[in-house]
């Protein structure tokens, strides 16, 4: 069997994204390792996953792992340290790249297939400098086609002029923004022209630097094989580059966990679930939300509602004379939704991708990244309302709430768009795909994808 290598983006949100596919590997006696900063290593071991860390010297051991959370940075001198130490990590970051370290390093596992984030792709063409075949995985949907709305616009796409103007002016938009950015960045030392870095790599590698190709604000296109983690059917309508294959989202059930108070909850009741995923500390308007979705269910008795609140908040900020309503750090996503009839939620595509997969309709109140893109989606899709968080009150979301009772058609969709997933998860489009490239790899001017094989894959 194969032994696969996960380098993914040390983030909570891109980390368990790739367990479950990482987990079917395993099942189907392939090696599974992790590498990554130390920060990684608990997430990463509990799932039962080898895990060898990297830059330990730059990235060593931070609070995220000791679970205490520090205040917004605020006031110019904060913010002109915290710019400083990202460039000198970013300047460390390069460097490694192009050390005999991580070669070493490389070198030192007999590796059949690197799996990199493609928010990370620079490591995908140190693999290849070493003649390990890599493949890029997305757990946000690709965006390298400007003629579809940004992800981090909430716009929708359209045929008519008004349409692909607000398009093209969002990108536009972006753009400026991002150039204006990375020169102001340079100023405190930090070099964020990912770009410039890849084609030097590219170069080091032997690998052809017109492939490397800066698209749109997001990481550079390699032309490497990227899978993004999510059917195709969830996307708008749009033209799909040849190396680019959406696969299953490969959903985890969390099993069973005897800390839920599962008593709380009434079983003759329907239920909401709401979460703003495992980083809702980040969101400024996160104890307005939680409080609003809390009084508005508290008055509506006929409901369920279980909040997980993820790290950061207390329960306590969360106190409630209501019956009807628990109020949990972590709650098991699998086993609530697939009982829940409704999810408020932020928009991350994970969480969306559970909440399709069980069908459940969806009111989305996107905060930042591609969350609002994610948004445009499930109301394109019918399977639910977009909100504003700009507006949140007991009676907008009420109003909200009401028009998903009343229109039966959200939860036909919703369903409708869970068989399509249910069909995604058992062709393991995902798996075969990762087995065929772990086993045809030879170091080429490029990657050359064996199309015959890929058709009969699907």
């Amino acid at each position: 069997m194969a032994t696969i290598v996960f380098i993914m983006y040390p983030e909570e949100g891109h980390l368990f994204t790739s367990f479950g596919l990482a987990k079917k590997l395993k099942s189907r006696q392939h090696r599974v390792i992790y590498l990554g900063i130390p920060d990684s290593k608990e997430s990463v071991c509990s799932q039962g996953f080898e895990f060898i860390p990297v830059l330990q010297a730059f990235f060593p051991q931070s609070r995220a792992n000791k679970k205490t959370y520090q205040p917004r940075i605020t006031g110019i001198t904060d913010i002109i340290r915290t710019l400083k130490k990202q460039g000198d990590r970013l300047k460390n970051l390069y460097a490694y790249l192009f050390s005999k370290e991580i070669d070493r390093l490389l070198g030192s596992i007999e590796i059949d297939l690197l799996i990199v984030d493609s928010a990370l792709p620079f490591m995908a063409l140190v693999g290849y400098r070493n003649g390990i075949p890599s493949i890029l995985l997305s757990v946000t949907l690709q965006e390298r086609d400007l003629q579809i709305p940004p992800l981090t616009k909430s716009l929708m796409p359209g045929d008519n002029i008004v349409d692909k103007l607000r398009i093209k002016f969002s990108w536009g938009w972006i753009f400026l923004r991002s150039f204006v950015l990375r020169k102001s960045l340079l100023l405190f030392g930090i070099d964020v022209d990912f770009a410039r870095v890849m084609k030097k790599l590219a170069q080091a590698a032997n690998y052809p630097i017109n492939k490397i190709k800066a698209i749109t604000t997001l990481m550079p296109e390699t032309g490497l094989p990227e899978l993004i983690l999510c059917p195709n059917e969830f996307d708008f309508p749009r033209r799909i580059p040849e190396n680019i294959h959406y696969i299953e989202s490969s959903i985890i059930n969390d099993g069973i966990d005897s800390s839920f108070p599962w008593e709380r909850i009434d079983d003759t009741k329907p239920l909401v679930f709401c979460t703003l995923g495992s980083q809702s500390y980040m969101y400024r308007q996160n104890l307005q939300f939680f409080r609003t979705v809390i009084e508005t269910f508290g008055s509506r008795s006929e409901w369920n509602l279980i909040v997980s609140l993820g790290k950061g908040l207390s329960i306590d900020q969360f106190k409630n004379g209501y019956s009807n309503v628990t109020v949990v750090n972590w709650a098991p996503y699998a086993r609530i939704l697939s009982k829940a009839s409704l999810m408020i939620t932020h928009g991350g595509l994970g969480t969306i991708k559970h909440c399709i997969y069980y069908g459940v309709p969806m009111i989305v109140f996107p905060f930042m990244r591609d969350q609002p893109g994610n948004a445009a989606r499930v109301t394109y899709h019918g399977l639910g309302l977009a909100g504003d968080i700009k507006k949140i009150s007991e009676e907008y979301l009420n109003t909200l709430i009401t028009k998903i009772e009343r229109d039966p058609t959200f939860k036909k969709r919703s369903q409708i768009m869970a068989g399509k997933f249910r069909e995604a998860e058992q062709a393991e489009k995902g798996i075969r795909y990762i087995e065929m490239f772990s086993g045809t790899f030879e170091k080429r001017p490029y990657y050359i994808t064996d199309k015959r094989a890929m058709k009969e894959i699907g």
